[in-house]
């Protein structure tokens, strides 16, 4: 399902047939905005067409005419306009909203469904910062279609806590998300009940409710498990098609709920392995505790320091596959995220092992100073090794995707500071830094 309607194609709707035979007042009307339009006044057609509406409230034309105005406010960027067209033509025609598209619609371009309407108006109203009229034109849907569209309604609501969590307010929007999976969770697709899963587990790592948090993330690994990778697999021509339904749109909703799911998985995962690499970075190297002889210092480097090493070593071992566990989804900005904080636990595995503070005990000796310092060295050059390759594995996804968000300009900035000499930042090849990845044809009505 488009998140924005395709205005371009909407209003090239206007080169139609001139109505050049047309009889009836409401057609002439029809005719007389198209005309305005070709011309390149689209104050004047959309006046027009305001007034077919108004006088000709019962004319079969006046769908068409409504949504014209819509997309003529959306294409001038007026969108608070746009979306009270929107609203208006599900409130004013909801069965023609509802109802499958005319040929000459579908030929048009000027099919627009209820969910795509809506959409685009709650979209609108969340943009505008207006968030209750946002949730107004959802509860709108579900109300009008709630009970036969039971699957569009579910992934419009879906959208309210999405963007609740955009706008910063995550305490909302883990309750509109727990109300969602409450409502819906029962009688709705696996796909739908990860990202809800998901978003939910996010909005709670932002107010700091780790435990739920990590509740819904492995509720959305478990929604996973239970269907099995081949069902979240791309699908193929040979899709079965709904009765009525166009195969290469068929397979295109599919792929994009797949895809969508994928993506939810990714973060849910990603945020399990934040989880343990918190852990392992909360870690620090065990005081020294061998006095000022050689002896001691044996000792506490075949004792304390082993069992921190074995330790630090495990654990990095599993946050690292944890993280490959994401990469292993392909989902871009996840997988550059997932290389960017392998190395940074590298990185900091380094940091502490190269930069110690001698202990007061050894202080007057350096001798035995040198020996500390050594037994910490012992495992940075591995470290070291470890941080490089991840930081080229993150480079070598988000640069041939252009995924030049913060994430790779983390993973940037470390890679010039291991080699200023032999690395230099594409620097030239960076987008915007509020990147977002191209999905396949979103299914969501709303980012």
């Amino acid at each position: 399902m488009r998140r924005v309607l395709a205005v371009v194609s909407l209003l090239a709707a206007v080169g139609a047939p001139r109505f050049a035979a047309a009889q009836r007042p409401d057609e002439l009307l029809a005719a007389e905005a198209n005309e305005l339009e070709r011309a390149g006044q689209a104050d004047q057609a959309r006046g027009v067409r305001e007034a077919l509406l108004s006088r000709f409230p019962e004319s079969a034309l006046g769908p068409d005419a409504l949504v014209l105005v819509g997309a003529s406010f959306h294409a001038q960027a007026i969108y608070d306009r746009a979306a009270e067209a929107y609203e208006r033509y599900v409130e004013r025609y909801p069965v023609v909203a509802a109802g499958p598209c005319t040929d000459r619609q579908r030929a048009s371009g000027m099919c627009l469904s209820a969910i795509e309407a809506l959409g685009n108006a709650a979209y609108f109203r969340y943009a505008l910062g207006q968030p209750d009229r946002a949730t107004a034109d959802v509860r709108m849907f579900e109300r009008l279609y709630g009970a036969t569209r039971r699957a569009d309604a579910a992934e419009m609501a879906l959208g309210i806590g999405s963007q609740l969590s955009r706008a910063g307010a995550y305490a909302a929007a883990a309750r509109a998300h727990a109300e969602w999976l409450a409502h819906y969770g029962r009688v709705i697709d696996a796909d739908l009940r990860l990202e809800a899963q998901a978003a939910l587990g996010e909005a709670l790592w932002k107010t700091r409710d780790r435990r739920g948090a990590l509740r819904a993330f492995r509720e959305a690994e478990r929604e996973w498990n239970a269907v099995g990778d081949p069902a979240w697999e791309p699908a193929r021509a040979t899709l079965v098609i709904p009765c009525g339904g166009r195969g290469d749109d068929a397979v295109e909703a599919t792929n994009a709920r797949r895809f969508a799911a994928r993506s939810a998985l990714a973060r849910a995962r990603f945020y399990l392995a934040e989880e343990a690499r918190e852990s392992l970075m909360a870690r620090s190297v065990p005081p020294y505790r061998g006095g000022t002889s050689a002896r001691g210092l044996a000792a506490w480097v075949d004792e304390d320091l082993r069992r921190f090493r074995e330790g630090v070593d495990a654990a990095r071992r599993a946050a690292t596959s944890m993280y490959e566990h994401v990469a292993e989804l392909h989902v871009t900005e996840w997988e550059v995220a997932s290389a960017a904080r392998v190395a940074e636990m590298s990185h900091w595995l380094h940091a502490i092992l190269t930069e110690p503070v001698v202990p007061a005990a050894l202080r007057a000796s350096p001798a035995l100073s040198a020996q500390y310092l050594a037994a910490l060295d012992a495992g940075s050059d591995e470290a070291r090794q470890a941080e490089a390759f991840a930081l080229e594995q993150c480079l070598a996804v988000s640069i041939p995707a252009r995924s030049f968000d913060d994430w790779h300009r983390r993973c940037e900035a470390a890679r010039e500071a291991l080699d200023p000499v032999g690395f230099a930042p594409v620097a030239e090849l960076h987008a915007a830094p509020d990147f977002r990845p191209l999905r396949p044809a979103p299914s969501r009505a709303f980012p």
